[in-house]
């Protein structure tokens, strides 16, 4: 007895330039045995000689939602067309996200970091692969300052290979070379292997993807960054969180274990630029209330090879801080004398079960501190006292927010 055909929401068809393999395997009978097809313009170009003459074309673009609201309407299975990959960064965890119970088949093709590897035989089970198609630095930031060999990059119009290499020459990651792959499989492919100076000033076409691949080593920043390589405040050398404290303190907030960590009153950016570069993958915002700061903690990211922490300038108690993602931690480095409206604005913010930390020299503001926190029902933990040559002995103060 034949068992029924499991009902397919979804059919996810990864397809390359000419289209050709959907001439073999399943691939004839699916397309001829469904009416609704989806894809970018791009795809319908390829595929549209292999549609059956009365089908119906749901184009995907705008909106994802609305797009995913119109094959709903017609009540019928729908094939989508993906380039390469589906789940590559591509239209299938759009819809996984959006739709997760839907039942989807999907059958892939190669992706572009893997068509660009094997043209240039490069081994690509070593590349660690980002998107800034339509999305931010971050995930590029967080593959450099983690300092991975090979860096596959998918790209788009504004973040394009040369504004790819034009940000890795302005944070000093010379020490990579582009492979640039340009409307793979097509007639018109084109390979260069380019240096980030010739990269910064090349018009490349729409349809790309490229590879960094490191050339040499940086040099060694380590652990712990001296405080006078640090730009500071004209006059004011000594305005900066010293190096045996800052340790401490980003030793104390524990960002092992955060996602989001805000540095409330950055200064010069050294807590911060610590921070990220011990952890990558945290997302770091730096506030700051003067002005003349946005550059100094902008010339310490550059010259500590450090993008993509996020600076927020002005007066944090007249910011919009609700649009910014929750802190797991924080550290108020600053409050304008206004401690007490401080510790209770971030605790506004501050995630069940976050840490928040402070630095004094002064015995009163440890007492309002701990006072504040316990009225919050925060957890204090006993202050580490530090004192670093002739300076003031500093305490690092910390305390955890109740778990909900």
């Amino acid at each position: 007895m034949r068992q029924a055909r499991q009902h397919i929401d979804y059919y996810l068809i990864g397809i390359g330039y000419s289209g050709l393999h959907l001439t073999g395997g399943q691939m004839p009978e699916i397309l001829k045995q469904h009416r609704v097809f989806s894809g970018g313009d791009r795809h319908y170009t390829i595929v549209k000689a292999f549609l059956p003459g009365n089908h119906c074309w749901i184009p995907v673009k705008g909106n994802m939602e609305e797009v995913i609201q119109a094959y709903e309407q017609v009540g019928e299975t729908v094939v989508i067309f993906a380039s390469g990959d589906p789940y590559f960064f591509g239209f299938g965890n759009t819809l996984k996200r959006l739709r997760p119970e839907a039942k989807v088949h999907s059958f892939p093709y190669f992706n572009c970091i893997q068509l660009l590897s094997h043209q240039v035989q490069f081994n690509y089970s070593e590349i660690s692969t980002v998107s800034v198609h339509g999305r931010s630095w971050d995930k590029l930031d967080e593959a450099l300052v983690a300092g991975n060999n090979s860096i596959g990059v998918l790209t788009d119009q504004q973040k394009s290979p040369a504004a790819v290499a034009k940000r890795l020459l302005e944070y000093g990651f010379t020490h990579y070379r582009m492979i640039l792959g340009e409307e793979l499989e097509s007639p018109d492919q084109q390979i260069n292997s380019l240096s980030l100076h010739e990269a910064a000033v090349y018009e490349s076409k729409v349809v790309n993807c490229l590879i960094l691949e490191k050339t040499g080593t940086p040099g060694n920043i380590g652990l712990g960054i001296k405080d006078d390589r640090f730009a500071s405040l004209p006059g004011r050398p000594g305005m900066i969180t010293k190096r045996p404290v800052r340790l401490t303190t980003i030793s104390t907030l524990e960002l092992g274990n955060a996602n989001v960590f805000w540095d409330v009153g950055s200064c010069t950016g050294s807590i911060a630029i610590e921070a990220k570069r011990l952890f990558p993958a945290l997302k770091t915002i730096a506030f700051e209330k003067r002005t003349e700061c946005e550059s100094i903690i902008r010339q310490n990211m550059r010259k500590f090879q450090c993008p993509g922490v996020q600076l927020e300038i002005g007066d944090v108690f007249e910011m919009d801080l609700e649009a910014l993602p929750k802190p797991d931690t924080l550290f108020i480095g600053g409050h304008g004398n206004r401690l007490v409206e401080m510790i209770r604005l971030m605790d506004q913010y501050l995630r069940p079960g976050g840490r928040m930390l402070m630095n004094t020299v002064k015995e009163d503001s440890a007492k309002i501190f701990f006072e504040v926190c316990q009225q919050l029902g925060y957890q204090a933990e006993p202050p580490v006292a530090i004192t670093v040559d002739t300076h003031n002995q500093i305490k690092v103060l910390s305390a955890c927010k109740a778990e909900i």
